[in-house]
């Protein structure tokens, strides 16, 4: 892990400031919810920048993480949201990590986070909560880590005029058409299941790779200064 400085402190206090003003405008959403969940040193700072896919979804941006005791360790997310056919949108996630020392092999921890975002066409805000588990058995450094939890989700679509293909019944020519969209609203309650792994490369620096699964498939990726 990085050493403490008063850099980082500054980071993390106006990156936290920063995500809960945009909470309170559900303004975002951020990196996949999977940590390690080991026990640290207070005043510890990581630094994360990634990118999350799925099929029809992107989010690219970066997380701070502050040790804000032993077991309790606080994060923001801020960076961007693409949706397929829709603006880009500012996003943003914050939460915390409670890491229980239970005597296992494994470190084991409760995440919660809160996430949301607001756009031209789609209005999204949420939460996450979830068990996470991590393990370290190879000598190289390498972290196994999951997840396991549930996420409410809610969706605010806008009215919007869209086009669409139709085609004549009588020539069988395709044409476009605008239709207005009704606006409509969406809440669900979804199942939350994650795994990943961390490799150092260098002294501080580790690489990760994270699988996830809510109401898609999603693939995260991304560079940790620890």
């Amino acid at each position: 892990m990085m050493t403490k400085t008063s850099w980082f402190k500054s980071a993390a206090a106006g990156g936290l400031l920063l995500a809960s003003s945009a909470i309170v405008n559900a303004q975002g959403i951020g990196l996949l919810p999977t940590e390690t969940a080991e026990v640290r040193e207070s005043d510890w700072v990581d630094i994360t920048a990634g990118a999350v896919f799925s099929d029809r979804q992107q989010f690219y941006g970066a997380r701070d993480t502050f040790s804000l005791m032993p077991e309790c360790r606080l994060f923001v997310d801020l960076g961007v949201v693409n949706r397929d056919s829709f603006d880009t949108d500012l996003g943003a996630q914050a939460g915390m990590i409670y890491a229980i020392p239970l005597e296992t092999e494994f470190d084991n921890a409760v995440r919660a986070s809160l996430y949301g975002s607001t756009g031209d066409q789609i209005g999204e805000f949420g939460g996450t909560l979830s068990w996470l588990v991590s393990y370290q058995p190879l000598e190289n450094g390498v972290i196994f880590y999951g997840g396991l939890g549930v996420e409410l989700d809610h969706k605010s679509f806008k009215q919007r005029i869209a086009d669409v293909m139709v085609i004549d019944p009588i020539t069988g020519a395709e044409a476009a058409q605008s239709v207005i969209e009704p606006s409509s609203t969406s809440s669900r309650i979804y199942p939350l299941l994650n795994v990943g792994a961390l490799m150092p490369v260098f002294e501080h620096v580790n690489i990760f790779a994270e699988f996830a699964y809510t109401e898609n498939w999603w693939i995260g990726v991304g560079l940790r200064v620890r």
